[in-house]
């Protein structure tokens, strides 16, 4: 689904004239889908201090990672502690790794 907005432009002309034009917007993506990973009510933000030493368990997650500025990506753990292990990871979802999880893909 494409978002377009409309600019809506008012400018002056010779004489004391207005005019008034209404221009084409661009065309916006959606909101990638780590943004959207982040608003879901199962989304579990990673908390302060960050873990040091993880388990072993091998339960993976689909966590948010901030890349450049507030620019998210998602990125598959083993674990939530190694999801949340990285600086990076804002938080993340259970239920299996980005390409695997249902309710990921889904959205």
């Amino acid at each position: 689904m494409k978002i377009t907005r409309t600019r809506l432009v008012l400018g002056g002309l010779a004489g004391g004239m207005l005019a008034l034009a209404v221009l084409p917007g661009v065309a916006e993506s959606p909101r990638p889908l780590a943004d959207r990973l982040i608003t879901r009510a199962d989304f579990v933000r990673c908390t302060v201090p960050r873990p040091e030493i993880c388990y072993e368990i091998f339960r993976p997650v689909c966590a948010a990672r901030n890349t450049r500025g507030k620019l998210l990506e998602q990125v598959s753990y083993p674990n939530d502690c190694k999801a949340c292990a990285d600086p990076s990871v804002v938080g993340f979802m259970g239920g299996g790794s980005c390409e695997e999880n249902p309710r990921v893909r889904n959205q």
